[in-house]
């Protein structure tokens, strides 16, 4: 939040501006992810629109609102290389639909334990699931946007799957763990994922 009112406060300082007097609100069209913030373009009343957010995590098909914010023209973003014709800059913004997609969906648990390649061969079937699994660590990268991110590999087959946890692993760890499935996750700057692993937790080590 720092970071983005920092960029917010800069904007000012070299741009001409003026100011959205209501909040906004519309379905996600797309989304945009970079370090600090969020861009998603929304359709509100028939009308596409850019907003850049703090950093939320939302997605193409959810509703949000955002404050009122601060209207920028021809705003050009160093780091998505783009300019964008219109954008607004909104301090807060919240999932409107989140609590009410969580209550008609339901999370089951797949029995069984997958190795990497059962879980990439089967991603699109397990998305949404929890399983649990095992495999060998082969690369670790800590504390990157609150979770570290774990490469795992099958035992005994050079394979890959990204998996985030809060737990401690270390290269050459063979683990079993349990962690929700997801596909087609796009964090942005480049970083997709065609199947990830999230929030798993040490069953055996």
């Amino acid at each position: 939040m720092k970071h983005f009112i920092k960029a917010i406060l800069f904007i000012i300082l070299i741009q001409s501006i003026s100011y959205a007097q209501t909040t906004h609100k519309g379905t996600v069209l797309e989304t945009l992810q970079v370090e600090n913030y969020t861009y998603v373009r929304i359709n509100e009343n028939n009308k596409d629109i850019w907003i850049a957010i703090p950093k939320l995590d939302v997605k193409p098909g959810n509703t949000i609102e955002t404050s009122a914010g601060i209207i920028m023209k021809d705003f050009n973003s160093p780091t998505l290389k783009r300019t964008f014709t219109e954008i607004i800059f909104a301090t807060k913004a919240s999932v409107l639909d989140s609590k009410e997609q969580s209550k008609n969906t339901t999370t089951s648990k797949v029995p069984g334990i997958f190795n990497v390649s059962k879980i990439i061969k089967n991603a699109s079937d397990l998305k949404g699931n929890i399983i649990t699994f095992n495999g060998k660590v082969t690369k670790v990268t800590p504390k990157i946007m609150g979770k570290n991110w774990v490469h795992f590999s099958d035992i005994n087959a050079n394979t890959d799957l990204v998996v985030t946890t809060q737990e401690e692993l270390k290269v050459g760890d063979i683990v079993t763990m349990e962690g929700k499935v997801e596909t087609n996750k796009n964090l942005g700057a480049g970083y997709f994922f065609y199947v990830i692993i999230e929030e798993a937790k040490i069953v055996e080590k």
